[in-house]
């Protein structure tokens, strides 16, 4: 079987090839259909994004004696707000945990640290507690 041959052209089939242009206007209705319609949808979907950031949480769920901040729906922009405070007050604290003898110190003092005494060597970030240790080796030969 030759699969390349093409039949053989039947005149009694028509001309073999389309003998009308493409209608126009149906594809144009379409596709100012689909414009529209993307319209719509982006309009309505910045709508419920702009009311959503606005709207208060429903009082059923919130309790009499309960703070706004305490209440999970809270505004997203606000929930963000404060976790990234949480963060930046995490980063400039002093904390000490006794269990794993891990010290904390703010990024800046942190930062001031490499600086000053440059990057330790050895396996993995190095507690404030041994840098001191360790200078203090250097120093006691």
């Amino acid at each position: 079987m030759d699969h390349g041959a093409q039949p053989a052209h039947n005149p009694a089939q028509g001309p073999g090839y389309e003998t009308t242009d493409v209608r126009v206007r149906p594809i144009l209705i379409a596709g100012v259909g689909v414009v529209i319609m993307t319209v719509l949808v982006v309009m309505f979907l910045k709508g419920m994004i702009f009311t959503l950031e606005r709207e208060e949480p429903p009082t059923r769920f919130v309790e009499e004696d309960a703070k706004l901040e305490d209440n999970p729906f809270t505004n997203l922009y606000a929930q963000k707000d404060r976790l990234r405070q949480e963060e930046t007050d995490g980063l400039g604290q002093y904390a000490y945990d006794k269990k794993t003898g891990v010290v904390v110190i703010p990024i800046n003092r942190a930062i001031d640290l490499i600086v000053e005494r440059g990057v330790p060597k050895g396996k993995g970030p190095k507690t404030e507690a041994e840098i001191i240790r360790r200078d203090e080796e250097k120093k006691a030969k």
